[in-house]
């Protein structure tokens, strides 16, 4: 079992990059998943909404707004 554990932790530290560039800048991606809330409930979508909710507004302002995504129902 001790031997598994070592080499498993070996496999994983081949995995990282040696001396990767520090400074690539990657995306910051933030999910907001809420269950039973229709997307018109937000200003950014419907400005007639009478939900307040400046920081997600904010948010969108200044990111990207998907407005085509689908699920399939449960």
């Amino acid at each position: 079992m001790k031997k598994l554990t070592l080499l498993f932790i070996a496999a994983l530290g081949l995995t990282v990059p040696v001396g990767a560039d520090q400074t690539l800048k990657r995306p910051n991606i933030l999910y907001i998943i809420v269950d039973d809330q229709s997307p018109f409930d937000f200003k950014f979508y419907n400005q007639r909404s009478q939900l307040d909710a400046p920081v997600i507004e904010k948010l969108a302002a200044e990111g990207m707004v998907i407005d085509g995504a689908y699920q399939m129902g449960a």
